[in-house]
């Protein structure tokens, strides 16, 4: 730096940690006002020890934008001496939902395929399981006996692990998100029993979703509620169910189409507003907790051999603020 600019004062190491604690704050800040808009989201979480033998825990927020667009987020990397078990990863977990607001929006909690960060994922986890199960994976004449042996024990893990036969996996969230995919939603790799089990599930999800939060995402005032006639609540059945069943079935009878998820709810939200609310909450889960453990190699990079000695708050501030910080490119005039 003395050859490249002698009159440029170095910064002492006090003035760039409080300038670090500083852009932190700001950033924060500026996430807690972007995550108060959302209605829903996923978050995966991960642990890791750096080279000075310190435990740390990272947790990334996931959710969908109102133009339909993934966003990704991470919320915090820190120390945890305490051992790995699931009630203190729990008590970790339910502390950072309530430092960034997100108590009730939290729809799935990933803890361990897929990478995809700014795609949907979920939806494809058991049309590659059953794709691998069902065909890739079949005995062939032409195998060898230690390439049958592999096949056989890859497909057995799968199913026992995916359990795609079961009744009780057409009412889980990958299933609902294939069905809510415009490329899967005919679900053929699943029984006719289990495909209307699966839409059974989705209907039920749908009716539940409230007035209130179905105007909020669409960005609407809330609708005043309609009078109606002294005598509606005797009608066996209601207005509200039928148009939330027809809205589902048309959706469901309109043609597959090779087309990104979130393309394909951006065009059509406002034809499938209720729907669209599910799909929102849903396809925003990622397929692994993969986003937690790329933190990992940013980490290794930072705490190094020769910085084992930047304390855990401001290790969780630097991958704060290298994560979530999107890059400003100034455009000089030619």
């Amino acid at each position: 730096m003395q050859a490249a600019c002698p009159d440029y004062k170095v910064p002492c190491r006090n003035t760039v940690r409080a300038r670090i604690t500083r852009k932190y704050e700001e950033q924060k800040s500026a996430l807690f006002t972007d995550l108060d808009h959302v209605t829903s989201a996923s978050i995966t979480t991960d642990t890791w020890t750096s080279t000075a033998t310190h435990s740390y825990i990272t947790v990334t927020e996931h959710h969908i934008t109102n133009s339909w667009e993934m966003k990704s987020n991470v919320l915090m990397t820190r120390a945890m001496p305490e051992r790995h078990t699931g009630s203190n990863i729990a008590t970790k977990l339910i502390d950072c939902v309530s430092e960034f607001g997100l108590e009730g929006k939290i729809e799935c909690c990933v803890t361990t395929f897929m990478s995809e960060e700014k795609n949907v994922s979920v939806s494809s986890v058991y049309p590659v399981v059953c794709g691998l199960t069902c065909k890739r994976l079949l005995p062939n004449a032409s195998d060898s006996t230690t390439v049958s042996k592999v096949k056989a024990i890859i497909s057995s893990e799968l199913s026992r692990r995916y359990r795609p036969t079961v009744a009780e996996t057409a009412s889980s969230l990958p299933i609902m998100a294939s069905l809510l995919d415009p490329r899967y939603k005919r679900l053929p790799f699943l029984t006719p029993q289990l495909r209307l089990a699966a839409e059974s599930a989705l209907e039920s999800r749908v009716e539940d979703i409230p007035l209130k939060l179905l105007d909020r995402d669409n960005g609407e005032p809330p609708s005043k509620k309609a009078r109606t006639d002294d005598l509606d609540f005797l009608m066996f059945t209601s207005p509200g169910k039928d148009k939330c069943d027809d809205e589902l079935k048309d959706y469901l009878l309109e043609k597959c189409v090779d087309v990104s998820p979130l393309t394909w709810w951006k065009d059509n939200e406002s034809k499938y507003p209720r729907v669209a609310v599910v799909a929102k909450q849903i396809l925003c889960i990622p397929a692994t907790s993969v986003p937690s453990e790329r933190v990992f190699s940013t980490a290794g990079i930072l705490v190094s051999k020769l910085r084992n000695r930047l304390s855990p708050s401001l290790v969780d501030n630097i991958i704060f603020l290298n994560k979530n910080i999107v890059p400003e490119f100034e455009v000089l005039d030619e």
